[in-house]
């Protein structure tokens, strides 16, 4: 039970200085942007592109993806200097021939808005799903006031009535 009891304390005060975070966070678009796509996070997406454009077996096309990535950060260069030419040069090595992806294919595999919008499952990513789970809270919220709202009156009713029988009581009044 200590454990629980120091876990709710650390909650507690993590939530009591959450209000004054969030007014004060500061969402610097330009670098998070300018980050999206660092350290070559989007190239899983270029794997699935091969798998599902080339017939690629999962494992073969993330072979074929780290060596490209090993490549490029053994030249010092990020996931934005990929090309299809170097995907087809890694593929040689790989399978013995090129895979023949369009320039235009893995520049959208790699491009991170891309990668985020191709999530589109519920809970997803992609802005329409990101949309559905606001409005579901939103809704969920609204739903949460009007039943604290209900609550509230009702133990307001309940203190009035219990004050008003105290006040009988003490005045002699059954």
């Amino acid at each position: 039970m200590p454990a629980v009891w120091g876990a709710l304390e650390t909650t507690s005060s993590v939530i009591s200085v959450l209000p004054g975070l969030l007014k004060s966070l500061i969402f610097r678009k330009d670098r998070m942007k300018s980050l999206s796509g660092a350290y070559f996070s989007t190239t899983t997406d270029l794997v699935d592109v091969m798998v599902k454009e080339k017939g690629l077996s999962f494992r073969t096309a993330h072979h074929i993806v780290a060596g490209v990535v090993d490549s490029m950060i053994q030249k010092g260069k990020n996931s934005e200097d990929i090309t299809a030419r170097i995907v087809d040069k890694e593929a040689i090595k790989i399978v013995g021939h090129p895979i023949k992806l369009s320039e235009s294919l893995v520049r959208s595999a790699l491009l991170p808005e891309a990668c985020v919008e191709r999530r589109s499952l519920p809970g997803g990513t992609a802005s329409a799903a990101v949309k559905q789970l606001v409005e579901k809270a939103l809704k969920e919220l609204s739903r949460e006031e009007e039943n604290l709202k209900r609550r509230t009156d009702k133990r307001l009713r309940a203190e009035k009535l219990l004050l008003s029988t105290a006040r009988r009581l003490v005045a002699g009044r059954n």
